[in-house]
């Protein structure tokens, strides 16, 4: 009996051993699983803002998909520069900005951005290729911004954008502006790159005079702009200005306001000739080079830059009255012009003659007196020798006014006939296009006529 007891004793025993061993198996288990289960959340949540080399300066996130509020950035305490290179994030909010820490420079991808807010602290931000159309900036502070890429947006005002005292480089190609007033700049005093071009800017607005003294670069190339007027720049340092792909004739007060100058790009506009002509010579002196050219041209092209004449032609017939017009003025000016160019010269030779007699006159007292007279060299009649030389002074004035007046009717002529000359060509390609266009529709109307009889033969020989 004692016995039976001992076993069954032992066999309880062992069970009850066994229900726990399992049972700590299977509390043990469902431990791992939740600490699995934790550990596989916590780097869920930690893979959508993970720095992927975390010991280097740059943190670089490869995308975040999260609403940015619900997103808690990783330590950025020993970076400087933050890049994230995608996702679908639609604001950036100050609450962002104040986890960035040591962060000055900031690079947002392809992240569908529409509102940013822009933090004080950043010396760069890129955040080209977004969505932004507005930008807010935090009242009172004192910006350190030195570089802003914000092309490739939908940018439609600049308005905010002149506390950013500090910028260097300001790039807004490629948004959706359409006016621009270049005073807005004018508290930038360290801005050496202004890029605005590809947007639909019609007009450039400079109402007072404005100083960007260390601008070096500005792009207006790809916009719609038909009038600029540069009187009130007192930018000292460009060097080079972008206006291609505009609809402007002529630039006002460019020579006088952009002495420094150098590289310069022109094509695709549609140039007034004359004007054209006068500020490619004035760039031949003043070393400016042009950087760009024209393919084909609708215009004259007395350069490698297209240009037009300044007049309207509204018919084909007008044309051929214009062009015989012109054709008879330059017939006419030019015997005129050679007249008063012989009359001028013999004004000058006339006036020149007596001045050299008044002049020897003057001598030959002079020798005289100083042979009967010791001295006379001195004590020459000095009422005699004052009326001698204020003659001589007034021949003078009157040939230099008389030069000068006649130097400007030259240069008035010479501009009439440069006109004249650009004129009458592009009247004549006027004609060759429009001869051409009459050919080809001549051409069109003879094949339909061919057509129209062919059918006509074949319902013809149908009815026969």
């Amino acid at each position: 009996l004692l016995g039976e007891l001992y076993c069954e004793d032992r066999f309880l025993a062992m069970k009850i051993c066994l229900c726990l061993v399992f049972a700590a198996v299977i509390l043990l288990c469902h431990g791992q699983v939740e600490d699995s289960t934790e550990i596989s959340l916590v780097k869920v949540t930690e893979l959508a803002v993970k720095c992927l080399r975390g010991e280097s300066k740059k943190c670089v996130i490869p995308s975040i998909e999260d609403p940015l509020k619900n997103v808690v950035l990783p330590d950025l305490k020993d970076k400087t520069a933050l890049q994230i290179k995608s996702g679908n994030v639609s604001v950036i909010t100050e609450a962002f900005c104040s986890q960035l820490d040591s962060i000055v420079k900031l690079q947002l991808g392809a992240l569908k951005v529409e509102k940013l807010f822009l933090s004080p602290r950043l010396e760069e931000v890129d955040v080209g290729g977004n969505h932004i159309s507005t930008v807010l900036f935090k009242e009172g502070a004192e910006y350190s911004t030195e570089i802003l890429d914000m092309k490739n947006n939908r940018l439609t005002s600049l308005a905010g954008l002149e506390v950013l005292v500090n910028l260097v480089e300001l790039r807004l190609d490629s948004n959706l502006l359409e006016t621009v007033d270049m005073s807005l700049f004018q508290s930038m005093t360290k801005l050496k790159r202004l890029n605005l071009g590809n947007n639909k800017i019609a007009t450039v607005l400079t109402p007072t005079s404005t100083q960007l003294l260390e601008l070096e670069y500005l792009k207006l190339a790809g916009n719609s702009i038909n009038r600029l007027d540069v009187h009130n720049w007192d930018f000292e340092s460009l060097t080079e200005l972008d206006l291609s792909s505009n609809n402007l004739v002529h630039v006002e007060s460019l020579k006088e306001r952009l002495p420094s100058l150098h590289q310069i790009s022109l094509a695709n506009n549609g140039w007034h000739c004359v004007w054209l002509d006068d500020v490619l010579k004035y760039f031949e002196t003043a070393y400016v080079t042009v950087e760009d050219s024209d393919k084909e041209c609708e215009g004259l092209s007395p350069s490698n830059i297209c240009c037009v004449a300044e007049f309207e032609a509204n018919s084909y017939e007008e044309s051929f009255t214009k062009l015989d017009a012109l054709e008879k003025t330059q017939k006419k000016l030019q015997p005129e012009l050679e007249q008063k160019i012989r009359e001028f010269e013999t004004g000058q030779s006339r006036k020149i003659s007596e001045v050299k007699g008044m002049l020897e006159s003057l001598l030959t007292t002079q020798a005289n007196y100083a042979l009967l007279t010791p001295g006379g060299d001195e004590q020459l009649n000095k009422g005699q020798f004052s009326a001698i030389k204020e003659k001589v002074a007034i021949i003078k004035a009157t040939l230099e006014e008389e030069q000068k007046r006649f130097q400007q009717q030259k240069d008035d002529n010479a501009k009439i006939q440069r006109k004249l000359g650009f004129t009458i060509v592009e009247l004549r390609n006027a004609l060759d296009r429009e001869t051409k266009k009459v050919a080809e529709l001549q051409a069109q109307f003879n094949l339909l006529k061919d057509h129209v009889r062919s059918k006509l033969e074949k319902l013809s020989r149908l009815s026969n």
